[in-house]
Parts: C-alpha cells; sequence; structure tokens
C-alpha cells in the first residue's frame, strides 16, 4: 500500500500547473498525470485552501479514486485545509479535534487510523507560537487516547523539525524560525517518546534530507530548507509493515516536497 503525502500550497494552483513531474514543462505533466504515473492507494494532501463553494475541484477530480474527505475551514475561507483521497473504502472518517481552521482529518481502517495533518505554523516572527503549542497540546492528547484504540499513522505538515540536522543551518535557526524552536522541537519529541516513530529518522538517523523549501529565494536548487514533513506510526505498524518511505525530490509544485510512505498490503486485510 502506497500512501502519498504532500503539501500543495493550493489545489486550484496545482492542478494548473504543467511541470510537476521532472520540473519539465510538458502537457502531461500535470498533477493528475503524476498521481496515475505513480499508481497511489490513498492521496493525503495539506494546504489544499478550498471552501464550500470550491469543494467540488477536490471532489471532481481523480475519479479512480472513488473516496474523497476533506476537513476546511469554518471560518477563514480559502485557507489551509486537508484532504484524503483514496482507492480503499474506509470505515468511517472523522474531523473532530476542537479546531476550525481544517488542519485534522482521520480515516479509519480495519487495523489502524490513519491522520491527515497541517500543524499550525509559528509564524515569521514566531507570533503564533502560543497557538502552535496549544495545538501540539491538543495533539498528543488526541494521539494517546487513539492509540490505546488501535495502531495509528499520522502523516502530513508538523511545521517543526525533530532534531538539529532537520535544519540546513541550525545554529542560524534555533529560536529565531519557527518549527526551530525550543518548544517545538520538545513538543515533537514528546509525541514520538510517547509511543511513535518517526518513520524517515528511523531508517535514516543521520541523512540530511529537507522537505520544506522557501520561495523568497532558491533555497531548493541551494538544497537549503527544513525537514518538517513526516510519517509517524505506532510500534506494531513500525515493526510489522512498514517496507520504505521516500521524498520525491524530481516533483514539483509546491514549496515541500511530497513523501510516499509504503506499507505491505497486508495492513489492509
Amino acid at each position: 500500500m502506497k500512501i502519498l503525502c504532500w503539501n500543495i500550497v493550493s489545489l486550484r494552483a496545482l492542478l494548473q500547473k504543467k511541470n510537476i513531474i521532472d520540473n519539465k514543462e510538458k502537457i502531461k505533466n500535470t498533477f493528475e498525470n503524476f498521481i496515475k504515473k505513480y499508481d497511489f492507494d490513498i492521496i493525503c494532501l495539506q494546504e489544499i485552501k478550498l471552501c464550500n463553494n470550491t469543494i467540488n475541484i477536490l471532489l471532481d477530480i481523480l475519479p479512480d479514486y472513488p473516496y474523497k474527505y476533506y476537513n476546511i475551514p469554518k471560518s477563514k475561507r480559502g485557507y489551509s485545509g486537508v484532504a484524503i483521497i483514496s482507492r480503499i473504502k474506509p470505515e468511517s472518517s472523522s474531523i473532530k479535534f476542537d479546531d476550525d481552521l481544517g488542519r485534522y482529518l482521520k480515516i479509519k481502517f480495519k487495523k489502524f487510523y490513519l491522520i491527515n495533518l497541517y500543524a499550525v505554523n509559528a509564524g515569521p516572527k514566531l507570533e503564533r507560537i502560543k497557538d502552535k503549542e496549544l495545538f501540539n497540546n491538543k495533539l498528543y492528547k488526541k494521539m494517546q487516547k487513539l492509540k490505546q484504540k488501535k495502531d495509528v499513522i499520522i502523516v502530513g505538515d508538523f511545521n517543526s523539525i525533530q532534531i538539529d540536522i532537520d535544519s540546513y543551518d541550525f545554529k542560524k535557526h534555533y529560536n529565531k524560525l519557527a518549527g526551530v524552536t525550543d518548544i517545538e522541537i520538545k513538543n515533537f519529541n514528546k509525541l514520538l517518546n510517547s509511543g511513535f516513530y518517526n518513520v524517515y529518522r528511523e531508517l535514516n538517523p543521520n541523512k540530511k534530507q529537507y522537505s520544506y523549501f522557501t520561495y523568497r529565494w532558491p533555497s531548493r536548487h541551494y538544497n537549503k530548507g527544513l525537514l518538517i514533513d513526516f510519517a509517524l506510526v505506532t510500534k506494531n505498524i513500525y515493526k510489522n509493515y512498514i517496507k520504505k518511505i521516500d521524498y520525491l525530490d524530481n516533483i514539483y509544485g509546491s514549496d515541500h516536497l511530497a513523501f510516499v510512505l509504503e506499507l505491505d498490503n497486508k495492513i489492509i486485510k
């Protein structure tokens, strides 16, 4: 089973682009052709930036994926929002998370919960750091309850690094850049220490890999970014079902890299 995770910044903008694959301007290099080429089973998108008047854009694409779920802001139109698009029918879905900005979406399968997350960004001047801490505390409490019921997979944009090598210049960024503050790092690791495994870091403990590159300068060209997009799983899933995780360096269209989490198909049987 292959799960795609991608912060796309805007679904409407992404669907207009023709350079998704290898950054080459070709009519076939669209988002929808990218999905068809890689043959994912489940697609988790963050920052879809749709509202009630435009959600049909999501519902009308990718007809081969009949199960579409979303959580969009109740109070701030065209902001944030998450979606899960699946070929596999889940048992149920839920957006209950005490949040009105469309940051959380859960679908339930027989053996596990899949959660798509777009965490609060602390802001360019860390002006939302308290909001981020509140969000992290709610997430922590929610995950402790869920993992008592069944296994959990969380994918998404956590807007936080885990360790120093997740920032291309940790000394410069520490406690000055969103996602690289002491409180954010501690909260992220608190979640891990409660029984979750960061799949990429478990498999690649010392490898430098970034998933976010600012548009303000050609940071992706120089490979100067942050690793803030992750897949976290409970122990049983990590030990028995994980096959691999890959960040797709050849896929463009956003300031985030997409990644693919691959699991043994037995997890959905």
